[in-house]
């Protein structure tokens, strides 16, 4: 079975993250996919990227340990366009969510 990995981050510790994992959790198991590891962050999207704890967990993993991650909406992972970008492009070259 395929390998995968859950990112979920909301803003605020009054939010709760409980409906993007349920749905992401079906989402992979449609799609065929173990999920190995889920990242869950209560921590603003504006901040830079470097002090958000679980994402930098995140950014550790290697193709051989997963080969997509999904997460909620493009939101969940930055609100910054050239932090969106530059995450999905460090996941592409370790050949993470990248299709050959």
């Amino acid at each position: 079975m395929k390998k995968a990995a859950i990112y979920l981050r909301v803003s605020s510790n009054d939010q709760d993250y409980e409906r993007q994992g349920v749905e992401l959790r079906q989402l992979a198991k449609a799609l065929g996919y173990e999920i190995i590891d889920v990242y869950e962050e209560k921590a603003s999207a504006v901040h830079d990227m470097d002090t958000r704890v679980e994402l930098t967990k995140m950014r550790k993993l290697k193709r051989e340990d997963v080969e997509r991650i999904f997460i909620w909406d493009i939101s969940r992972l930055s609100r910054k366009a050239t932090n969106f970008i530059a995450l999905v492009t460090e996941f592409a070259e370790k050949g993470i969510a990248h299709n050959k």
